[in-house]
Formats: C-alpha cells, structure tokens, sequence
C-alpha cells in the first residue's frame, strides 16, 4: 500500500510518547535513545529512499554535500552508495557537463544531441538571387548604311572577304561573401553545478 506522506510514519501523538522520553534499543547491551533521535534517524532513512538519483543544481561556489555527488561521468563505489547504483543500474555517473537538460516527449531519455557550435551547409543557407556583373564588354554594331558583300566586285576581280569568328574569353567574377566559420548555438545561461542524490 502506497504511503502519500511516508513524514508522518513518526509523528510524537502517534507513539504516544513526550519529547525526551527513552526507549530500549532491544539490543543486549539494553541502550536508551531519546524520541527526538529515533524521529531524526527514520526522517532521515526515508529522505534518503525518496530522494536518491534526484539530480539538483549547485552554485559556482561552495561545498557540495556528503551525500551529492557531481555528474561528471565519473565512477563510484557501488558498495558505498548501493541504492544509487541500483538507480541508475551501473556505478557510473552520467555526465552532464556543458549539457543542458531536455524533458522527454519526441526524444526518448538517455537520448544525446544538439552542439554548441554550427557552421552552415549548403541546404541550410536561405535562397539568394545570385548576380554577375559584367562591366567590360564592349558591343560593336556595324553603322548604318555600311554591309559587307558576300562576293564584292573591284575592277573586274573577286575579292574575297574573311571573316574570323574566334569564340571570345571573358573574365567574370561573382560575389561570394562569408567566411564559412562556425556561429555560436547556444541561448543565454548561467553556469551551475548539476550533482546526483547518492545515499
């Protein structure tokens, strides 16, 4: 049976017993503790069962505490922290270093993606229209009045007209600007530590 509030497995008015008062351990040396420790100790077992693998997140500075450990990818002792281990099913942290993380919906957990920095591609650039000048061509028309005879007749002979069409080279540029260098990815931030509950 599910328990909604495991917090009140200790109340006081529930042991029936004041603020103070001794109970017997039941061990064989017949130790006394105090209500105030045994409350403290089960307030504590049962923080550590709903909070182990919760990740929470750090301030730059400080000491983390001796339960939180960073998730840097490292390893820890199983035999240490065995519920930890028997979270995450391995004695290997994750590693969330320069990650940011993203509830599950399309993507699946456990699923990795996306990169600080891109550089462009081809289908990724929007549509240009494209131009090329071509500032020095020189058009020539034959003026009006003048035209070449096919055979033209100069005192009795046939002159013969030749006419050299040699395809013509011109040389022309287009502009391409950019430099093809990565751009920053990233939205605003705050950098912090992310650390795991490892009771």
């Amino acid at each position: 049976m599910p328990i909604s509030n495991p917090l009140k497995l200790l109340r006081l008015e529930d042991l029936n017993l004041r603020e103070g008062a001794y109970l017997d351990t039941g061990t064989d040396e017949g130790e006394l503790v105090t209500v105030g420790a045994i409350s403290n100790q089960v307030v504590a077992q049962v923080l550590d069962t709903i909070l182990v693998g919760q990740l929470a997140y750090f301030p730059a500075g400080g000491a983390l505490g001796p339960k939180w450990l960073l998730c840097d990818g490292s390893s820890f002792d199983g035999l240490q922290y065995p519920r930890l281990a028997a979270f995450l099913g391995s004695t290997q942290l994750p590693d969330l270093r320069d990650r940011f993380l993203l509830a599950g919906g399309a993507r699946v957990p456990g699923e990795t993606g996306g990169e600080a920095e891109h550089a462009l591609v081809t289908a990724e650039l929007p549509v240009q229209l494209g131009y090329i000048s071509d500032a020095y061509r020189n058009s020539e028309e034959a003026a009006a009045g003048f035209a070449i005879d096919a055979q033209p007749d100069f005192g009795g002979f046939i002159d013969r007209v030749i006419v050299d069409a040699q395809p013509g080279q011109q040389n022309l540029s287009v502009w391409n600007p950019g430099g093809g260098l990565s751009h920053n990815n990233m939205p605003p931030y705050v950098v912090a530590r992310v650390c795991i509950y490892a009771a």
